[in-house]
């Protein structure tokens, strides 16, 4: 009995990893497309052929920001991993108007769509109608 158990339970562990294989190349061979299609492209237009307009925010938030600021991103946002890639050295908070009044060295709050959705104090910067930096008045 100890055999069939256990045998089933390594052929489904095998069925699992290979979904899982034929299911992932798709998406790593559209992620890859891009950089792939030309290699002598920079490292910008390679990042914005994979990530877009993500990328655009990241470049701008590099831009407008020192390397040791402080920024407040809603706890929502995708690309955790990613935000810290591409704005290290600078310190991420994922957090509400609660984690911004208790914490004063926040220097800016992300403005995404539905973020903030309270008010905050400062300098709105925009990339675009939807996205940009608040630099919180201190």
């Amino acid at each position: 009995m100890n055999r069939i158990v256990r045998l089933v339970a390594t052929l489904a562990i095998i069925t699992l990893f290979v979904g899982q294989f034929v299911i992932g190349i798709p998406a790593i061979v559209t992620a890859m497309s891009a950089p792939l299609q030309n290699p002598n492209r920079s490292y910008e237009e390679k990042m914005r052929g994979v990530w877009g307009d993500y990328f655009d925010l990241m470049q701008f938030i590099q831009t407008k920001t020192s390397d040791n600021a402080v920024i407040l991103i809603d706890p929502k946002y995708q690309y955790a991993i990613l935000n810290l890639y591409f704005l290290h050295p600078r310190k991420l908070i994922y957090g509400s108007e609660a984690v911004l009044q208790s914490h004063s060295e926040i220097d800016y709050v992300l403005i995404s769509e539905d973020f903030p959705d309270f008010a905050v104090a400062g300098e709105k910067i925009m990339l675009d109608d939807k996205q940009g930096l608040y630099k919180v008045r201190k």
